[in-house]
């Protein structure tokens, strides 16, 4: 209290300070001396905001003020004073005699001296009285709370980081080099004091290993063929919840050690073949501390409660498609679908979308989600569909899991990453469980489907189309694409299916999606799937998607695809519905009776170039049959204003189509007979042939839209003639 007040006892207490220090500072048998002692060092320092930063119970802070030069001279010297006592401070490490906790006021003031590069330099001198003090007496004792080490390493990582140089002192020692990795550390997590230290002392320490390992790639190696360093991350590296600080370290320290190339940049030197020879080698340890490291995590981690820990561990560990399959055979895959699980519980029904702690949450769940599909998408292309379903299948939260999965494509999303992530999954259990997957979602989705529906459709021309989907529209269509595909090959198709199937296709009509045109035409054309096409019939939402095609999306009958399957199917529903009314003409479909030719007939007749295209084809269909003499007379009048067309006309309907359509060809329009595009690639994952977009081919070139409208028109004529009587 009277160093800051007075000069003379100032002068006295810094004069005499190598007298009184060890005395008091390291050798009283009182905590409150030892304490009194480091606070009367820090009051030494002519500096306001140096004495009033100190804090016994939070030695050292950060120092944003500069001190004044004459604060810096006698911080040093006290600081020096400090450093001269490390090789005295040996004697009182015996725990038997001093206990273990004499050291911490020392090491506690001493690293709160450090407030700048230049402290960390006037340490190097002692770096061998420091070691010689840590090693054995500290760092060996079988004491599970030794404050004293604690201390010494927070002293130790103070002074090491940002300072390569004294990092520099730790690797080029082989002495150092050879115990620095050895220290005693009990695990017990049920002991709160233990786990209190081991919370404090623990990222420091690693920490510590980090830097070193950052600086020379030889005891990089070394480390990470140590047992201590294995029995971390068995020990402390999957309990996160209680060493989050460690656990992250770790999870640094890891980063490094699997990564490749050390030895061989380490000995630039040596010639090319050593060089080849020390890079194959450092990859196979590489490779082997992975698998290592990860079986560790795979063994402790706890998926519902870790699952931070558990993506960070993938992002860090696994490098490849080998290694995903490591992963998926010891448990990776299960302990994944836990991660779900919990994350849906947290983000969805526990309500933290829309808060501050969603984002983060959001983020995690996405990132689980890349890694489920890419374990999944890994074991699909990498092992036999009939072990890649057994593995799956063994996987007890899958079910519960993809259900979960669908709940997240009806959210309300700022984005449609998350959704999208939540479908590459879907897709992929789909494609490996076949029918299982399919018993387990189908249902789901198509009630959620049934249940949106509204009584009624209105008749009006839905523009919505003229502007670019929602971007998860087109990832869901596929995704029932998909699942349509793997029924069909796997002899599984269901009635909900089917019906999942139509309803689809009916909402993605505005979109010209032609998904639905792709696989259903697929199947008119191949006999043996004779009993697929009339399970199709039977579905009573067939006929209100050709309702919806002819009446109020003529124009996606531009699609050579969706104009294929309506001429093949119109007519069958149309004789269907006729039977169930009891008529043979087909009145029974909304689309068979006149109105809607006269409609169409009217809209050519009058002039109108844009969607010409689309209406002579529905024309061409709708006048299939028998037509009345109405009906007949309003074709004879499209026929006559489509050949009384100025000849420029035919050019201007062609750029006008094409300008129309050139928005949803881009966007909307699948591009390929299958009704499948390129999948978009993993973000955040490491880069793999095994994980590489599945290729599709080229869209074939657009026929010509004059071509395409002439042959139209002469088909329509050719219905025209077939109508007259001779």
């Amino acid at each position: 209290m009277q160093v800051p007040r007075n000069k003379v006892a100032h002068a006295w207490a810094l004069r005499t300070a190598d007298r009184w220090v060890e005395q008091q500072l390291l050798a009283a048998g009182a905590a409150r001396v030892r304490a009194a002692a480091a606070l009367l060092l820090v009051a030494l320092v002519p500096s306001q905001h140096f004495r009033a930063g100190y804090s016994r119970s939070r030695p050292h802070p950060h120092h944003p003020a500069k001190l004044p030069d004459t604060a810096h001279h006698t911080l040093h010297q006290v600081y020096t004073m400090l450093l001269s006592k490390l090789k005295a401070a040996r004697k009182y490490t015996d725990i038997a005699v001093h206990g273990a906790v004499k050291l911490t006021a020392y090491f506690g003031v001493m690293s709160y001296c450090v407030v700048s590069r230049v402290e960390k330099l006037m340490f190097g001198q002692y770096f061998m009285d420091l070691w010689d003090l840590y090693h054995p007496g500290i760092s060996e004792p079988s004491v599970a709370v030794h404050p004293n080490k604690q201390a010494l390493i927070t002293f130790w990582h103070t002074v090491s980081v940002d300072c390569p140089e004294n990092v520099q002192l730790i690797v080029s020692n082989p002495r150092v080099i050879k115990h620095i990795a050895f220290n005693y550390i009990l695990a017990d997590h049920e002991d709160s004091d233990v786990v209190a230290y081991n919370r404090a002392m623990l990222p420091p320490y690693y920490a510590l290993l980090r830097l070193c390992c950052r600086r020379s790639a030889s005891f990089a190696r070394t480390l990470a063929q140590h047992q201590n360093v294995h029995w971390a991350f068995r020990n402390i590296a999957p309990h996160s919840h209680l060493y989050p600080a460690a656990a992250d370290e770790l999870l640094r320290l890891a980063r490094i050690l699997a990564a490749r190339g050390g030895a061989a940049s380490s000995s630039s030197s040596s010639s090319n073949s050593n060089a080849t020879n020390g890079s194959e080698i450092d990859e196979r340890e590489a490779a082997a501390f992975r698998r290592s490291t990860l079986a560790a995590y795979l063994q402790g981690l706890n998926g519902r409660t870790s699952w931070t820990t558990l993506i960070s561990a993938f992002c860090t560990l696994v490098e490849n498609g080998d290694d995903r399959l490591y992963v998926v055979y010891n448990g990776g895959l299960q302990m994944t679908f836990e991660a779900l699980h919990s994350l849906h519980a947290v983000y969805v029904e526990g309500g933290a979308g829309g808060t501050s702690v969603g984002e983060g949450v959001r983020g995690e769940l996405t990132a689980a989600l890349r890694w489920a599909r890419a374990l999944c998408r890994t074991l699909r292309t990498r092992r036999e569909p009939k072990e890649a379903r057994a593995l799956l299948l063994a996987c007890k939260d899958w079910p519960e899991c993809a259900r979960r999965l669908l709940t997240l494509l009806n959210l309300h999303q700022r984005s449609a990453l998350l959704p999208r992530a939540a479908l590459g999954v879907l897709r992929e259990l789909v494609m490996i469980g076949g029918g299982a997957a399919l018993g387990a979602l189908v249902p789901l989705a198509a009630e959620a489907h049934a249940a949106a529906r509204t009584p009624a459709r209105p008749r009006t021309r839905n523009r919505s189309h003229t502007h670019a989907p929602p971007p998860l529209y087109r990832p869901y269509h596929k995704f029932i694409d998909t699942c349509c595909r793997v029924a069909r090959n796997q002899r599984c198709m269901s009635e909900q299916l089917v019906l999942l199937s139509a309803l689809c296709a009916l909402e993605a009509v505005p979109l010209r999606f032609n998904y639905f045109a792709a696989f259903w035409r697929d199947i008119a054309n191949t006999p043996a799937d004779a009993k697929l096409e009339e399970m199709l019939l039977e579905c009573s939402v067939l006929s209100e998607y050709i309702d919806a095609v002819l009446l109020d999306e003529r124009e996606s009958l531009e699609d050579p695809i969706i104009y294929e399957f309506v001429q093949h199917y119109y007519p069958k529903v149309c004789q269907i519905s006729g039977a169930a009314s009891g008529s043979g003409s087909g009145s029974g479909s909304l689309t068979s009776g006149s109105g809607a030719i006269e409609a169409i007939a009217e809209e050519v007749t009058s002039g109108g170039t844009r969607g010409v295209l689309g209406r002579v084809r529905a024309l061409v269909i709708l006048s299939a049959g028998s037509l009345p003499p109405a009906a007949v007379t309003a074709l004879q009048r499209a026929l006559t204003a489509l050949h009384q067309r100025p000849p420029t006309t035919a050019e201007d309907d062609q750029a006008e189509i094409e300008a129309s359509t050139e928005t949803i060809a881009e966007v909307s329009r699948c591009q390929s007979p299958e009704g499948s595009e390129a999948e978009e690639t993993l973000e955040d994952l490491p880069p793999d042939s095994d994980d590489s977009p599945e290729e599709e081919p080229p869209a074939p070139p657009r026929p010509d839209c004059t071509v395409q409208l002439s042959d139209a028109i002469q088909a329509l004529a050719a219905r025209v003639r077939h109508l007259l009587p001779e």
